[in-house]
C-alpha cells in the first residue's frame, strides 16, 4: 500500500491544490478525520471524500486516514 497525501492546499478557488484529496495505490476505500489546532473534529467522512476547506481558517489540521484497517496519520496547512 503507498500513499501520496499533500501537505499544503489552497482552497481560493484557482483550479490549482483546491481540495485535500489523496492518492494511494491499492487503495479502494477510505475514511477521514481532519481535527483543527484545538482538536476538535471538523470532518469526518466514511465514504472517499475531497476536503475543500469551507468554512475553515489558514492553518495546520491534523488528518487521520483509515485505509483497510490500518490508521495514517499526516498534517495538512490549508492557505488562502
Amino acid at each position: 500500500l503507498t500513499l501520496y497525501a499533500p501537505n499544503v492546499f489552497s482552497p481560493d478557488g484557482d483550479g490549482t491544490n483546491d481540495f485535500f484529496a489523496f492518492k494511494g495505490q491499492g487503495v479502494e476505500n477510505y475514511s477521514l478525520e481532519i481535527y483543527n489546532r484545538w482538536g476538535q473534529r471538523i470532518v469526518e467522512s466514511d465514504k472517499n471524500i475531497a476536503w475543500d476547506g469551507k468554512n475553515c481558517q489558514p492553518g495546520i489540521y491534523l488528518v487521520n486516514i483509515f485505509v483497510k484497517n490500518n490508521r495514517y496519520v499526516r498534517t495538512v496547512t490549508l492557505i488562502r
